[in-house]
């Protein structure tokens, strides 16, 4: 099947719902395929618990049942970085929408504040109607009308409003195209895709979002059933029925991430639906009153989505009804729909009907898209579900069975030729606006899903959260889908389509192994990480399977390999780095050194392609030519030649070759050298190293047992950095050819100076560098004080210099260790790095056939945030007030000069009025500062404030500075302006503000 060929046509990438008894999209599908209803029945003692009048109660014509909507006051309000105040009074439909639209954009692929970064987002959002505002905050704010001030009462309205529904999930997401906040009733979340798709084609944005929220706030209530009203007798939405009466309200919040087609295809999303015809409308004055439906509009509506689909009737399979189940509703909808088809020809198979409302209600604002998703799952399963509740046609409705039918069972949803499986959707508001789409199942999305499954290759799961609590659940939320995606997918969207938060981990999957959560290191990201690269030196012998894993997975670690075997040549490469390693003679300084630096180049260029850059780099002792390499000292050719000059330098020198030994001890605590013995390094201040002849040796090492310091005998092939390698500085000396490099770009450490090196073509400074001490102590200081280095990773195939670092109180990560597998080391690494602040690139992790997958979204954290709306509208002033209540309390605000600071009366308008000059003393300054901290308290609704607590930390706005402002103005008669507000942000620097302002005026005076 061919892409779409049309330039107006879009996909829809991401969805995120949430609605009556259904949690998710999959709980949803099991409601919709089983042919039921959401209702519940309410028992009279469960009524009366949730406040339900008992005379209404009792009424013959309540109706006591209602499609109950979970944690409605439940938000995770640190998440979006809301104070509890701010989170209490605002919208329960903002704060739901926020959450849905972030998990959205994960649904979708992507990482919501980093696409907003890249892109161009729309916002498209609507809502129902504040009732929060006016049922429960109005009340509150009403009950203190004396301390409630103009900014609190805006900033209350702002978090409530319809008008800034849109713009507070820009602002808290950070989406910078249009955002548009779309009313039109029923119809609002049709009405949005259809704004959303215009801004999409003209190219006012990049990406669409589309949020809608349709909450009800009755929970756990039913209602007094009104003939010929819109809700039901009997708590059931019918739609098409013969015993249809009316809807039943439910509550739901779904948000919908578009983009234009060809954009969604060329970034490879996974596209749920095609968008392929919009028709939008209002009737004007073809109907009967404002509040009545229109047939002729409707009829328009549906025609405009068709004909710009390029379809006709006979092409669409199945058609989701508005359906609202009233008795004028239905047949002026059906109706409609004839007049909008026509005479139908030519099919072979009935278009079927059906309403989501049958299962859930009447979503008001949120109504279309519930209908939309409904669609798109059918597509996804393939199936046409029953419609829930239906037993007989509506007598009022005729319907042609050649082209209409009401399914009662579910049907498989099978495709006519090649053609995709089409639907059409329709939602028509109070008012008059209606609104019909187009979809179409995208056929090329079951050969663009991911085929790779499970590997035998162990993977990085990277998790993140807000707080440390939030990572295992979402990681068990994640580890279900191994089997179906495979690892390698579920690593890669762990990766890239998730925002990494301040709480980190990292843990590597094995195949057919199950990770134990219970043993998950959760680390606080720094806010900083500053990063050194220090390359090993030759160390112990090393491993012929050194590379080898890595050579196979990774292309830059393997491009990097390829690179040197071919400047070594073919003859050359094959005794260096054969491509097995049965022949790979390791023991040669020959082989062995020049293998040491490609393995250190490859393993740079590879940490270098997943995005982990250095500050700066050092090498011990070898490690420092690959490091001034890698810094553009010197040219790979011109590095590849000199080790492997050092290396045949080694093999040159005749008779004894010595050996070495580390020393745990103080350089002044050591016992004395023999003649002939030398430091050759200087590890850590408790760490050195002693080359020389190996008679010497063993009798120095005896010396240390009988003192009590600690030794260990290195395995190596000559006595470096003693006078029993001259001979090799000399041949290298004699021999090498000029060195050429670049002025570095990296800054480099010298482990012969201790210090910056400025050059590294000279022939003579590797010489010295070869038969000197490595001062790795030294020069590992100079760049940790220059750069303020955090972490340092080991490029090497061992872990020996790591354990050095780690002396400097530096976090040190070893590439690998040779201790087991060195992938899985490198994986390690990678978590450790990640677990503190690194953030891999994905584009050198994983191969091309790896793709993102859908994994489960945050699991947002429920704190319980709601605003009791009073029993009694006008008790007084402070009487029992509600967690989260409007404005100051009378003890932290009003008058608080006197009750707060107990500083000398004032009078009723300020300070400035005082007879008496105004001194202030140590315990004064003190005491207003614990007025400026109740401030804090009260104005950003903390439990408890510190002196320190900036302002913006903890949620402030400009309108929450306003309050602040004025009531120092009324508590102390002294005007800050804004911008010394904002400058100020704790109450210690607000405090200082203040004070030296009452003493200014005291002098003036």
């Amino acid at each position: 099947m061919e892409h779409l060929n049309r330039e107006d046509a879009l996909a829809i990438v991401g969805i995120d719902g949430r609605f009556p008894g259904c949690e998710n999209l999959d709980q949803l599908w099991e409601l919709i395929i089983s042919g039921k209803s959401a209702t519940v029945d309410y028992s009279r003692d469960a009524l009366l618990e949730a406040g339900e009048n008992p005379q209404l109660i009792d009424d013959k014509n309540y109706v006591a049942k209602g499609m109950p909507f979970a944690d409605i006051d439940a938000f995770d309000y640190k998440f979006f970085g809301f104070n509890e105040r701010q989170a209490r009074y605002m919208d329960p439909q903002n704060r739901l929408m926020l959450e849905s639209s972030w998990r959205a954009f994960e649904h979708a692929g992507y990482a919501p504040r980093q696409i907003a970064d890249r892109c161009s987002v729309g916002v498209f959002a609507g809502k129902n109607p504040p009732h929060y505002y006016h049922e429960n905050v109005i009340p509150h704010i009403m009950q203190d009308t004396q301390s409630t001030t103009l900014s609190q009462q805006l900033e209350v309205e702002t978090a409530n409003g319809c008008d800034f529904v849109g713009n507070w999930l820009a602002y808290k997401i950070g989406f910078t195209g249009p955002a548009l906040n779309i009313q039109t009733a029923c119809s609002t979340g049709l009405s949005a895709v259809a704004v959303a798709c215009q801004n999409l084609l003209t190219h006012y944005c990049d990406m669409a979002l589309v949020s809608v929220s349709g909450l009800i706030l009755n929970q756990g209530r039913g209602y007094l059933y009104q003939e010929n009203n819109i809700l039901s007798s009997d708590g059931y939405c019918r739609p098409l029925d013969a015993d249809a009466s009316g809807a039943l309200d439910g509550s739901g919040v779904v948000s919908l991430v578009l983009k234009r087609y060809e954009d969604a295809i060329e970034a490879g999303d996974q596209i749920h639906a095609v968008i392929a015809g919009v028709g939008i409308n209002n009737d004007g004055l073809s109907k009967q009153d404002f509040m009545a439906p229109g047939v002729e509009g409707q009829a328009r509506a549906i025609r405009m989505a068709l004909a710009q689909a390029e379809l006709k009737p006979d092409d669409i399979d199945y058609l989701e009804l508005h359906g609202t189940g009233t008795r004028l509703g239905d047949p002026v909808e059906l109706s409609a729909l004839k007049l909008a088809w026509g005479e139908v020809r030519d099919r072979k198979h009935p278009c079927r009907l059906g309403s989501v409302k049958a299962n859930i209600g009447h979503l008001n604002a949120c109504a279309g898209l519930a209908g939309l998703v409904k669609v798109i799952l059918a597509i996804r399963h393939h199936t046409i579900p029953p419609m829930a509740n239906f037993r007989s046609l509506n007598p009022y409705i005729e319907l042609d069975n050649r082209a209409f039918e009401i399914n009662t069972a579910q049907l498989p949803w099978p495709r006519e030729g090649n053609s995709p499986h089409r639907a059409g959707i329709s939602s028509f508001g109070f008012g008059g606006t209606n609104v019909h789409l187009v979809v179409e199942e995208h056929l090329s999305a079951a050969a663009s899903m991911p085929q790779q499954k499970q590997g035998i290759d162990p993977e990085i799961l990277f998790a993140s959260a807000a707080s440390p609590e939030q990572i295992k659940p979402l990681i068990e939320s994640w580890l279900p889908y191994r089997q179906a995606h495979g690892d390698a997918n579920i690593s890669l969207t762990s990766l890239i389509t998730r925002e990494h938060l301040r709480y980190r981990t990292a843990l590597v999957l094995r195949a057919g192994e199950t990770p134990d959560l219970n043993a998950l290191t959760v680390s606080r990201s720094a806010d900083e990480t500053r990063v050194g690269w220090v390359f090993g030196g030759q160390g112990e012998m090393l491993s012929p399977e050194m590379g080898r894993q890595l050579y196979r997975r990774y292309a830059p670690f393997r491009d990097a390999v390829d690179e040197c075997r071919m400047l070594l040549g073919d003859e050359q490469a094959c005794l260096i780095w054969p491509l097995h390693d049965n022949d790979w003679s390791l023991h040669r300084p020959a082989v062995l050194q020049p293998a040491l630096f490609i393995y250190q180049y490859a393993l740079a260029q590879l940490w270098r392609a997943v995005g982990l850059m250095p500050e700066c780099v050092l090498g011990h002792s070898i490690g420092e030519i690959a490091a001034v390499c890698v810094a553009g000292g010197l040219t790979l050719d011109s590095a590849l030649q000199l080790v492997r000059l050092r290396g045949l330098a080694f093999e040159s020198i005749d008779g004894e070759q010595g050996s070495m030994l580390v020393v745990f001890s103080e350089l002044d605590s050591m016992p004395s050298l023999e003649q002939g013995l030398v430091v050759a390094a200087h590890n850590a201040t408790d760490v050195q190293v002693v080359a020389g002849a190996q008679a010497a040796l063993d009798a120095f090492m005896q010396r240390c047992q009988e003192a009590g310091v600690g030794t260990y005998p290195l395995n190596v092939t000559h006595a470096f950095h003693s006078p029993m390698v001259r001979k090799a500085a000399d041949y290298l000396v004699q021999r090498a050819p000029r060195l050429r490099g670049e002025k570095l770009t990296i800054p480099v450490y010298s482990t012969l100076s201790g210090q910056r090196l400025e050059d590294a073509t000279d022939i003579a400074y590797w010489a010295r560098h070869l038969l000197s001490p490595t001062l790795f102590s030294e020069a590992l200081a100079a760049a940790t004080a220059a750069h303020h280095l955090t972490m340092a990773i080991e490029i090497s195939p061992h872990s020996l210099v790591s354990g050095l670092v780690r002396k400097s109180q530096l976090l040190a990560i070893p590439s690998c260790s040779q201790a087991r597998s060195e992938h899985l080391d490198f994986l390690e690494a990678l978590a450790s790095a990640y677990g503190n602040g690194l953030v891999p690139e994905a584009t050198a992790l994983f191969p091309e056939s790896v793709s993102k997958v859908v994994l489960p979204g945050y699991p947002f954290r429920k704190h319980s945030l709601w605003i009791n709306r009073p029993s009694n509208a006008k008790q007084t002033q402070g009487e029992n007030r509600a967690p989260g209540a409007i404005g100051p309390t009378p003890e932290r605000a009003g008058g608080a000069v006197t009750a707060a600071t107990g500083l000398s009366q004032a009078a009723p308008n300020g300070l400035d009025e005082q007879e008496e000059v105004l001194e202030l003393n140590e315990d004064d300054s003190a005491q207003l500062l614990a007025l400026f901290v109740s401030y804090w308290e009260t104005y950003l609704g903390l439990p408890s404030a510190v002196p320190d607590d900036d302002f913006f930390s903890y949620g402030g706005t400009s309108l929450t500075a306003i309050q602040i402002q004025e009531a120092v103005k009324r508590d102390l008669g002294v005007s800050i302006s804004m911008s010394e507000f904002m400058g100020s942000r704790t109450p210690r620097k607000l405090n200082e503000i203040v004070c030296e302002r009452l003493m200014g005026e005291t002098t003036d005076e």
